[in-house]
């Protein structure tokens, strides 16, 4: 009765008749009679009915900007919770159709956890990926990647799929295992000899003010050239 009488006032207020101008004063001295927790239940009711509809709103919003992803990355985390969030404030709101996009988002963000916080294609740069086809669009060697799944299917992606970049990623730690580069440990100021203070290897500067700065540079320098480290 309460969400009647809003929208019959809002649409219908002007050339009533007078039997209808009756049942409105009617429905609205009911509605004033109620005692006091009943009209705070029904407006707590209407509340959540607005909430729920702005929900509704706001998830085709969201599922939009999704439409031109075919894939979970940490870059759209914010988006994708947002939309799980959205999806229960709307309640029955959800047509099934989103239901079923929602679902989808849900699989991939928990698959999606195990990917590293760094996306793949930040770590490999473009004159490498393009140069290999994709397992998962079948974009071939100089095609970027296009969407492989939903309504924009066939449109060329922002990023290259990650099955397209992870080979490359996993080749290069295979090589860095297969040849490890030992960097050598930066030298210590106190490691460097300097006649400034007559103080060798292990050994203080006599200053106040803590190493001499000719002693610092001297480690800087011998850090960058690599030189061996005293034994």
């Amino acid at each position: 009765m309460r969400r009647l009488l809003i929208r019959v006032n809002m649409t219908a207020s002007p050339d009533r008749t007078e039997a209808e101008d009756t049942i409105v004063e009617r429905a609205t001295d009911y509605f004033a009679g109620l005692d006091s927790l009943t009209q705070e239940a029904v407006e707590a009711e209407a509340a959540t009915e607005r909430e729920a509809a702005e929900a509704a709103s706001r998830l085709r919003t969201i599922l939009s900007g999704l439409r031109r992803h075919d894939a979970y990355s940490h870059d759209l985390h914010s988006q994708v919770a947002d939309l799980i969030r959205t999806a229960a404030l709307a309640g029955d709101r959800v047509t099934a159709g989103q239901a079923q996009d929602v679902a989808i988002w849900k699989r991939r963000a928990a698959d999606g956890a195990q990917l590293p916080w760094t996306p793949l294609h930040k770590q490999v740069a473009r004159r490498y990926w393009i140069q290999r086809s994709c397992p998962r669009c079948h974009a071939g060697q100089g095609k970027p990647c296009v969407l492989a799944e939903g309504t924009d299917a066939g449109k060329v992606r922002d990023f290259p799929h990650d099955e397209r970049v992870q080979p490359i990623v996993d080749e290069r730690k295979a090589q860095q295992k297969a040849n490890p580069k030992v960097v050598p440990r930066p030298w210590r100021v106190y490691e460097v000899t300097r006649p400034d203070c007559g103080q060798g290897p292990d050994s203080r500067c006599k200053s106040p003010g803590g190493p001499h700065r000719a002693r610092v540079e001297r480690a800087q320098e011998y850090t960058r050239l690599r030189n061996p480290r005293p034994r």
